[in-house]
């Protein structure tokens, strides 16, 4: 499945900001990168690639902020065991990346900040690591466990 995800400057509209989408199995979080029980919920529903498009930027440079995002967004990647895909505009002052990350955790892309541009991503679903598989496995134990009480 191809993917693309423009990075525009201002806040631009919905459409261009979601890119363009050959098929519909993503799962749109809008700016809830902190709140992991939200992720966990798209886990649940088998979400295999979760979008999360940000309008996020300061009046002045932010790098913490960015590398705090870019974590949490790595972290959402990690523990639901999801392609995550993130766009944000191309303010100046930019503190949400525009990157893909992998079901590992690894930057699979990223766009440079504060440059418009259009990051093509071509997702295919590949087969699960050992660490993946545990993490799969563990989730749905603690799942059940916490259903029967």
């Amino acid at each position: 499945m191809r993917i693309g995800l423009y990075q525009f400057p201002g806040s631009g509209d919905m459409e261009k900001n979601y890119g363009h989408m050959e098929k519909a199995v993503l799962s749109a979080a809008s700016q809830k990168v902190r709140f992991p029980e939200f992720f966990r919920e798209l886990y649940r529903k088998k979400a295999e690639v979760c979008l999360v498009s940000f309008c996020d930027s300061s009046r002045e440079e932010n790098i913490a902020r960015y590398e705090l995002i870019k974590a949490h967004l790595r972290t959402r990647a990690v523990e639901n065991v999801c392609t995550v895909l993130s766009v944000n505009n191309s303010s100046f002052f930019q503190t949400a990346p525009t990157a893909v990350f992998d079901p590992n955790g690894a930057v699979l892309q990223e766009m440079d900040r504060h440059k418009e541009g259009l990051l093509i991503y071509d997702y295919e679903k590949g087969s699960d690591t050992f660490g993946m598989r545990g993490r799969r496995e563990i989730s749905d134990e603690l799942r059940r466990n916490c259903s029967h009480t």
